[in-house]
């Protein structure tokens, strides 16, 4: 159980990370003017070379095929039903980078829907190893 964890949590964090990293590239673009253009085609002719060199850009999609590579590998020996909760656990990680990494402004209600995401998470792993004790 410990190793699927620590991989799932390893996970979890670039996970979150690559969010942010596509969240910074995308709201340079969209200072550039860049999102700004109609039409899919003018939007590629135009840009494509500045959304293609975005190191952000870059970072984020690395980061989330990582998660995805991980997550993967974690599943060839964990059951779906332990490792999805430990994974819910993005949210919380999200909301925290959010408001670290980004300075977004995170309301007394959003804490709260994290609080109760963070109940669900303990209450899903705490009966894994009540279920996993009684076999």
């Amino acid at each position: 159980m410990w190793k699927s964890w620590f991989y799932l949590l390893i996970a979890v964090a670039l996970q979150a990370m690559g969010n942010i990293f596509l969240t910074i590239g995308m709201v340079q673009l969209n200072k550039m003017g860049v999102l700004q253009e109609s039409g899919i085609g003018c939007f590629i002719s135009r840009h494509g070379w500045t959304i293609v060199l975005n190191p952000w850009l870059w970072g984020g999609v690395f980061c989330l095929i990582s998660f995805t590579a991980i997550f993967s590998f974690v599943l060839s020996w964990t059951d779906l039903t332990v490792a999805m909760p430990i994974v819910s656990f993005e949210v919380i990680v999200n909301v925290l980078f959010g408001w670290v990494f980004l300075n977004e402004d995170i309301s007394f209600e959003r804490w709260l829907g994290v609080g109760l995401v963070a109940v669900g998470i303990a209450l899903v792993t705490g009966s894994y190893r009540q279920s996993s004790e009684n076999r």
